[in-house]
């Protein structure tokens, strides 16, 4: 999905957020912006933050106001949903502008892929 450039810095600045609260936390971190390392497929997609710590492991999809409704979303949180359902010690995070928070949960609802904890930017 191509996003504009208000759009595409409103991400990165959401992944930044979270990808340093797990940093804080002592995870270690890999994401999907320009400049850092980049996290490796999971389930066939490219989650925007990867934070692992000893055998715990958490995926995080961060969408915009407008990412959040796209078929591409749809796949990321099936495939995360999936794969932390499946795999001991993983979870599947999302973060969402507040104004979009309920929004969005009911549509993962919908697509039965509801993260296991949303953040609300």
């Amino acid at each position: 999905m191509r996003r504009n450039r208000v759009d595409q810095l409103q991400h990165d600045g959401m992944v930044r957020i979270v990808a340093e609260q797990f940093h804080r936390q002592g995870f270690r971190v890999a994401e999907s912006i320009p400049g850092y390392v980049s996290p490796p497929r999971v389930n066939g997609r490219v989650p925007d933050v990867l934070a692992y710590r000893n055998r715990e492991t958490v995926i995080a999809e961060v969408e915009t106001s407008f990412s959040y409704l796209t078929p591409q979303t749809l796949q990321e949180f099936r495939a995360f949903s999936s794969f932390s359902e499946s795999c001991s010690g993983v979870t599947f995070h999302a973060a969402i502008p507040k104004q979009n928070l309920e929004a969005a949960q009911r549509l993962a609802a919908l697509w039965n892929a509801s993260p296991s904890k949303w953040w609300s930017i």
